[in-house]
């Protein structure tokens, strides 16, 4: 009867983190249990943040075949705001394109990805790397939900840890009282973006090419109701165009690098690697671009760091750190050896 007892009690005590983890199976809360179509539903508010990395091996997974694609934008968010339409007048119409990122996109990530693309025997015609020293300097998977590199795409990934990060997360007090009150309003409230729990973003997502673009965002600066005051804090203090960044690029990066060009050599990829050009205007150090020349080719790396009439002009951006469509425009059309011109807001 003793034990009988024991193991009632212990159900009873359990029970809350049973409907807890059946509510988080029932609604895959992360969308990272199965396949969605879509991830993101466009004109509504993104709510839970979801891992880009997994969303982008889903939709890669299972499109793969019919899209067959071929060519590839690998980067962190940064390198959203390159635009399909835009990197085809450079490659060609028939291009089948898709985004590959990832969350704050490790150097490692890409890695894993670019290799994954080729085990899987799916050709890479064209590649668009951007980069930056930070995506540079990690040579490991980051920690938290939103940032673990998915187990299909690492040779040798675990399941057990990667979904436990996901089960963690989610049971995380500060998450349950987000996320249960988001379901029950249906609103982003202010707390709930804390540490990136939720998000009231909105945005404009395509499934086949995974491509995601602010149009809500650029529709507020067409008519000046962008950028307020809480918008302009964050581009207060933020440059120092006097500095150049330590160096990132030792032993580890030059061979995973050195991977990268070899998996784009072997496929007779046309590629272009490019150093963004960040509100901060700090300079790549020039032994990092020398490593990238060196591996990459001189004639495929393009470095936009430091001062330049992208980086002097808050318009450009929608935040300090990430920038808009129409300096990438202007950054493909330098970068593919169009004349350039000069810098518009095409978006207006």
């Amino acid at each position: 009867m003793g034990i009988r007892r024991f193991v009632i009690k212990t159900l009873l005590f359990a029970s809350p983190l049973f409907l807890l983890i059946a509510v988080y199976g029932v609604l895959d809360v992360f969308k990272v249990l199965r396949y969605h179509d879509p991830y993101y539903v466009n004109g509504r508010p993104m709510g839970v943040v979801l891992n880009a990395g997994h969303v982008a091996t889903m939709i890669f997974d299972h499109n793969r075949e019919e899209q067959k694609y071929d060519s590839f934008i690998f980067g962190s968010s940064r390198s959203r705001t390159y635009e399909v339409a835009d990197w085809k007048q450079h490659i060609g119409a028939e291009a089948s394109c898709f985004h590959f990122d990832g969350n704050a996109e490790p150097l490692y990530g890409v890695w894993c990805k670019v290799k994954y693309i080729d085990r899987c025997g799916v050709n890479i015609n064209n590649a668009l790397f951007v980069v930056d020293g930070l995506l540079l300097s990690e040579l490991t998977s980051r920690i938290g939900h939103l940032y673990r590199i998915p187990p299909m795409v690492e040779e040798n990934g675990s399941y057990v840890t990667y979904h436990s990060t996901f089960i963690k997360s989610f049971l995380h007090p500060e998450f349950l009282v987000a996320y249960f009150d988001y379901l029950i309003s249906g609103e982003v409230k202010p707390y709930m973006t804390t540490d990136f729990l939720l998000s009231g973003q909105y945005r404009t997502h395509e499934m086949l090419t995974n491509e995601a673009r602010h149009e809500y965002r650029d529709s507020l600066i067409a008519i000046d109701r962008y950028y307020t005051p809480e918008i302009m804090a964050l581009f207060e203090n933020r440059q120092c165009p006097d500095s150049v960044a330590p160096v990132v690029v030792g032993e580890g990066q030059r061979a995973m690098l050195q991977e990268i060009a070899d998996v784009f050599k072997r496929h007779n990829t046309c590629y272009r690697v490019v150093v963004s050009p960040l509100y901060d205007q700090i300079k790549m150090n020039p032994e990092d671009v020398k490593a990238l020349d060196e591996i990459f080719g001189a004639e495929n790396v393009f470095d936009f760091s430091g001062v330049s009439e992208f980086t002097s002009d808050y318009h450009n951006y929608y935040d300090d750190s990430h920038y808009r469509p129409n300096v990438a425009r202007e950054v493909l059309n330098i970068a593919y050896g169009k004349k350039q011109e000069t810098i518009q807001d095409n978006d207006e």
